[in-house]
């Protein structure tokens, strides 16, 4: 997390986050089975190779942006 950027949208549906949070501990968050309301709703419209996959990260395409230095015209001339 040092490096990540933070850029998701707050949920701002309080009826889904009163549902939510009425939820069981267990129906959230289990160490073996992650985010288990998420995988079974995916489970519905997802190929199970996607639902079963692990996490992955995004890099940023900052460091090419700045590498090519003739994408940034003349903003310092």
């Amino acid at each position: 997390m040092r490096h990540s950027l933070e850029c998701r949208v707050p949920y701002l549906d309080t009826e889904l986050v009163s549902f939510i949070e009425s939820l069981p501990v267990e129906y959230k968050v289990t160490l073996s089975a992650g985010k288990r309301i998420h995988r079974a709703a995916a489970r519905k419209v997802l190929q199970p190779d996607i639902v079963r996959r692990k996490m992955k990260g995004f890099l940023s395409p900052t460091r090419l942006w700045f590498d090519d230095t003739s994408r940034l015209g003349n903003i310092f001339a």
